[in-house]
């Protein structure tokens, strides 16, 4: 819940509207490449299998973000 999180700048979530959040860092190997975010308006909307979900989603995303740019590099 972001308005009891610690962690969480509440007033800058209260103002997206969301209640509960999940941030997984998209990475690819041990560099980070991005973010993952997922909002909710809902109170603990989150649970486990939905953070272990968005973290595989996250390791998928950072590969292909990773790939993208190595192939955008080579045809320069």
């Amino acid at each position: 819940d972001s308005e009891t999180d610690p962690r969480v700048d509440a007033e800058t979530v209260r103002r997206s509207g969301a209640r509960s959040s999940v941030v997984v860092p998209l990475r690819h190997r041990s560099r980070v490449v991005g973010v993952l975010k997922a909002l909710s308006n809902r109170s603990d909307a989150f649970d486990d299998d939905d953070v272990r979900a968005l973290q595989l989603l996250a390791g998928l995303i950072g590969n292909a973000l990773a790939n993208a740019e190595a192939y955008a590099a080579m045809r320069e």
